[in-house]
């Protein structure tokens, strides 16, 4: 897969626009103005790397964009723990050649750490506890949030600007299509290729430590896209990546409860057709969390329907340990409405526990049948 020099020009926001080919597909990526790209090809190598492995085919770099020694030397560890990772990774992947120029200088970065943040649960708390050495807070545009929505975008803007003002820290936006990259080589987002995408990101704007935060446990943490065994071999020389806040999701719900800021801004929804549905997965375990812990809700719109709360079910492609640590809470927090609609959720998901267990006794009978039923 051969990744073409990338070409600079001026973005409509006054930033650096950076356009690269990689194999067949045109990655962009929009700096946050001021922001001068180094020219070095981490980024290039962290977004062709899984897409090139996927295909089967050396990755080919420009050689005036040449790779840190060390990251190329790391380059090995992450297709060694790829490849030992496929199942969990829902991948089919093949130890590739990195074809690279290697640079003879230490790669220049900015002081301090940069954190992503995205104005949701777990980049609030990583910014949240790192404040002492965060230098600036990054919202991803076609990310964290998708291109399109303009209205949308701009709550976010406005929501993650007035939090990293309450600490004081300082906040920039970036625009990429990399997301889609990891689509167009049929690259799952948070199962795949999330954690490339991100350290491409963080290799293009480097700062001495860059903080992804986690999504998951590390009890419940085994082969994600982005877990601190992997993030941390995208490091270079002058850039170390760091997965940060890998415990319990009502853990961080929490620590944040206490910052009227961050309740009046927390954004957690992943439709994009307003800044808090109330009625998704995620919106719902979040005010069920806020709800325990008695936190106020204000960016959340509507009152919590606690008779959505089977969209947390593992067949509404939710997860069993969220579902359990809300189980938790409210052992610490009782509440009898949450204890009734959680104890008839997770005796549904005991059931569906069974069934799976039976299915995989019967060789996958009872799947069949379902497929030939909906058929």
């Amino acid at each position: 897969m051969k990744v073409e020099a990338p070409r600079l020009s001026t973005a409509e926001s006054g930033g650096i626009r950076l356009e690269a080919r990689v194999g067949d597909f045109d990655l962009w990526y929009e700096l946050p103005v001021g922001f001068e790209p180094r020219q070095c090809g981490e980024f290039l190598a962290c977004a062709g790397l899984l897409p090139a492995m996927q295909r089967d085919e050396a990755l080919i770099l420009p050689a005036d964009w040449p790779l840190d020694p060390i990251f190329l030397a790391n380059l090995d560890l992450v297709q060694e723990y790829l490849l030992g990772h496929q199942a969990e990774l829902g991948a089919r992947f093949h130890r590739v050649k990195v074809e690279a120029a290697v640079s003879d200088r230490a790669p220049a970065t900015a002081p301090g750490a940069m954190a992503f943040f995205s104005g949701g649960v777990d980049g609030s708390y990583t910014a949240l506890t790192n404040r002492e050495r965060i230098s600036v807070l990054m919202l991803l545009r076609g990310i964290d949030m998708q291109l399109e929505n303009e209205e949308l975008w701009q709550a976010a803007v406005d929501g993650g600007r007035a939090v990293a003002d309450s600490w004081g820290l300082p906040f920039v936006t970036l625009a990429t299509n990399i997301r889609f990259l990891g689509y167009h080589n049929g690259l799952k987002w948070s199962r795949t290729f999330q954690g490339a995408g991100l350290v491409s990101v963080g290799h293009l704007v480097p700062h001495q430590q860059v903080l992804i935060a986690a999504s998951h446990a590390l009890e419940r943490m085994t082969g994600f896209a982005s877990s601190p065994d992997l993030d941390k071999l995208w490091s270079s020389r002058g850039t170390v990546f760091e997965h940060d806040g890998a415990v319990r999701r009502t853990a961080k719900i929490k620590a944040l409860a206490g910052d009227r800021v961050v309740l009046e801004r927390l954004r957690v929804c992943w439709h994009d057709s307003g800044y808090n549905c109330c009625r998704c997965e995620k919106c719902v375990r979040t005010m069920i969390a806020l709800r325990l812990l008695g936190a106020p809700m204000p960016s959340f719109p509507e009152p919590l329907d606690l008779g959505l709360i089977n969209t947390l079910g593992t067949d509404q492609g939710g997860r069993l340990d969220y579902i359990e640590e809300l189980d938790d809470l409210e052992r610490e927090h009782p509440d009898p409405e949450v204890r009734q609609a959680l104890d008839k959720l997770l005796a549904a998901e005991r059931r569906r526990s069974s069934l799976r267990r039976l299915d995989r006794l019967t060789g996958g009978v009872l799947s069949a049948i379902r497929r030939r039923m909906r058929g």
